[in-house]
């Protein structure tokens, strides 16, 4: 969840903020579809704290409505926070917050899918474009270590080579076919997720661990290039739960754009923090 379109109070500080979609009082509102009324957030077991204590907020009071879509979909909540005269919100007060939800839940729904299909039509133009420009790059990524095995065989296949030379062709030919093993993994993967069927397997995962070993990974890119590459620790061990393949892949693109964006003699830092009751890399 996402805080939006806020105003008055701790507003300006908390646009933008991102929460998981199933905490505090708006994240059971958006999963169960249903409006809420909290006349006293301290005796709500479902009241999230935390964004009180990074914003510097008290929150008394909440009433929140779901959006919710004529396609029975919600998209998101309305939450009220703190009534003006320092009283509890009332029923009255989330009829009239129902009402109100329903009719920007109509507006946005209408926006959202203007927008999705004036997106579409410049998708389907640009896809027929770089459909071309993918397979031309795929043939010269597939081309490289395809050269090297052939290569490697060939070498191999001379009875005048020795048994040290046999090693380090071997060597090559395993380097070859890990190059076209990943090539491979990696246009499955992008099809896995462009056809929203990949499988994520979630395990908690050390947050300092993982940085090291990014970059540990391009340790020698970055020492050949002359760039100064750092790993900012953190104050305390912080635990994610994610998929460790999935997220290695994420940071290791965004080292490689870091990386390629850089100039010689420039540095990169790579770093975690904890907000709002998530991890910021």
């Amino acid at each position: 969840l996402v805080f939006w379109s806020l105003e008055g109070g701790a507003g300006d500080r908390l646009k933008g903020t991102r929460i998981s979609a199933d905490v505090g009082i708006v994240g059971w509102v958006t999963t169960n579809g249903k409006s809420a009324l909290v006349a006293d957030t301290s005796k709500d077991k479902r009241f999230f704290s935390e964004l009180d204590k990074q914003g510097g907020f008290e929150t008394k009071s909440i009433v929140c409505a779901p959006l919710i879509t004529s396609r029975e979909r919600t998209i998101g909540a309305i939450e009220a926070l703190n009534k003006r005269d320092g009283q509890a919100f009332t029923e009255d007060d989330l009829v009239f917050l129902e009402h109100f939800a329903t009719q920007v839940a109509l507006a946005v729904d209408n926006a959202q899918l203007y927008e999705q299909a004036t997106t579409r039509t410049h998708q389907l133009a640009a896809l027929d474009r770089r459909k071309q420009d993918m397979l031309t790059v795929i043939a010269h990524e597939v081309r490289t270590p395809l050269n090297v095995i052939q290569n490697a065989a060939e070498l191999l296949a001379l009875p005048t080579s020795s048994m040290e030379e046999r090693a380090a062709v071997v060597e090559v030919l395993e380097r070859g076919v890990g190059r076209l093993t990943s090539l491979i993994s990696q246009i499955r993967n992008v099809s896995a997720v462009s056809e929203e069927r990949l499988e994520i397997h979630r395990e908690p995962i050390d947050a300092q661990s993982l940085l090291d070993a990014i970059a540990e990974q391009h340790r020698p890119i970055t020492e050949a290039r002359k760039l100064n590459l750092t790993v900012e620790l953190l104050p305390s061990p912080i635990r994610v739960d994610a998929d460790p393949t999935l997220l290695s892949v994420v940071l290791r693109n965004l080292m490689a754009n870091a990386i390629r964006f850089t100039p010689d003699g420039g540095s990169i830092s790579l770093r975690a923090k904890p907000h709002a009751g998530l991890v910021e890399f």
